[in-house]
C-alpha cells in the first residue's frame, strides 16, 4: 500500500501476534495476583470458642459433681400415720420416685431440689386410700412423710345390667356383675371391698354400673349430707334403723332405704325426710301393727297415699 512518498509497509512478525495458544496463559500475564497467605490453627476467633466450650464443660462438670455430693442426697424415709396401708410399699413408692436423674444431671434424690409438694401428690395418686399426705425434708439426708388414710363410711355397690324388682329381696331380683368398693364420707372410692352382709355397716347399691377406676367421687357432698340426714331423721322420728340405700337408674328420683328388720321403704328424693319419716311410723304404728316380720315394702312416694306390700 502507498501512503505517500515518505511512507512505508511494516510488517511484524508472526511471533508477536495475540494469536498465539499459550498467550492468555496466567503464567503469561504481567499483574499476577498475590497469593493467599494461610490462616494459623489456632487464631483469636478459634481460642475463644475453645475457651467457651471448655468453661461450658466446667461448668457443667461442676455443677454435677455438686449435686451428686453424697451429703445432699435423701438416704432416710421416714413414713407414719398408716393403719390399714403396708408400710413397706407406700416406704419402697416413695425410694422409686427418688431413682435416676433430671435433665440428666441433677438426681432426683438431692434433698436440695426435692419438691415435697410433687411427692405428696404422686403418693395421693397411687394410693387411692391416702386421704392427705404430709411430706417434710430432714436435713440433711432424710424426708419424713406423714399420712392421714380415708375412714371407711360405707360400702358402695355397683350392679351392672342388673334389673332390680320393687323389693330388696334377693328372690326377686335378676343379679348382674357385682363389684363393691369401700367408700368415705365425701363419697370417694378408694379401694375394693367384699360383698357384705348384714347391718354392721351400711351399704349403698346402685344398678348404674361403675368405672372401675379407684381415688374417683362416687358421690357428690350435697348426696352424702342427704344419706346422712335420711339415717338420722328415720331413727329419731320413726325409730326405724338404716343401714342400706339403694339407687336405680330407671327412677333416679327415688330412693330405696332398707331398714335393718329387713324390709324397704321407698321415698322421693326431693320430699322432707321430716313428713315422710312421720308417715311411714303411722303407718308401722296403724296398719302394719305386729305384721313387721312379713312386710316387704313401704311405697311413700305420693304423699299420704302409702302402698303396703307384705312377701
Amino acid at each position: 500500500m502507498n501512503y505517500g512518498s515518505n511512507s512505508e509497509l511494516v510488517e511484524l512478525p508472526a511471533i508477536y501476534m495475540p494469536t498465539d495458544k499459550t498467550y492468555w496463559k496466567p503464567d503469561r500475564l504481567v499483574y499476577k495476583r498475590k497469593p493467599k497467605p494461610k490462616r494459623a490453627l489456632l487464631n483469636r476467633g478459634r481460642v475463644m470458642v475453645l475457651g467457651a466450650l471448655a468453661l461450658v464443660g466446667l461448668g457443667y462438670w461442676g455443677v454435677y459433681a455438686f449435686f451428686h455430693l453424697d451429703y445432699f442426697q435423701i438416704k432416710s424415709v421416714d413414713v407414719s400415720g398408716l393403719a390399714a396401708l403396708d408400710k413397706d410399699n407406700v416406704t419402697r413408692f416413695i425410694l422409686s420416685r427418688l431413682e435416676g436423674n433430671r435433665w440428666f444431671t441433677v438426681p432426683r434424690s438431692n434433698i436440695l431440689l426435692f419438691s415435697p409438694a410433687l411427692m405428696e401428690e404422686n403418693i395421693a395418686k397411687e394410693f387411692p386410700a391416702v386421704a392427705e399426705a404430709n411430706v417434710k425434708k430432714i436435713f440433711p439426708g432424710g424426708i419424713a412423710a406423714e399420712i392421714r388414710e380415708r375412714s371407711l363410711w360405707a360400702i358402695y355397690c355397683s350392679q351392672k345390667n342388673a334389673v332390680l324388682a320393687t323389693t330388696t329381696t334377693s328372690a326377686s331380683r335378676e343379679e348382674g356383675e357385682k363389684h363393691c368398693y369401700f367408700m368415705d364420707e365425701e363419697g370417694i372410692i378408694f379401694g375394693e371391698a367384699p360383698e357384705t352382709e348384714g347391718t354392721l355397716i351400711r351399704k349403698i347399691t346402685s344398678d348404674g354400673g361403675l368405672d372401675k377406676r379407684l381415688g374417683f367421687q362416687q358421690f357428690s357432698a350435697d348426696e352424702i349430707t342427704d344419706f346422712i340426714k335420711l339415717e338420722y331423721v328415720f331413727k329419731e322420728r320413726a325409730g326405724l334403723a338404716i343401714s342400706g340405700i339403694e339407687l336405680r337408674k330407671n327412677a333416679p328420683k327415688d330412693l330405696w332405704l332398707a331398714a335393718n328388720e329387713g324390709f324397704s321403704i321407698i321415698i322421693t328424693r326431693s320430699a322432707t325426710f321430716e313428713s315422710t319419716a312421720d308417715i311411714v311410723k303411722a303407718v308401722l304404728e296403724n296398719k302394719v301393727g305386729g305384721e313387721r316380720a312379713t312386710l316387704d315394702y313401704i311405697d311413700a312416694r305420693f304423699g299420704n297415699k302409702v302402698f303396703v306390700k307384705y312377701r
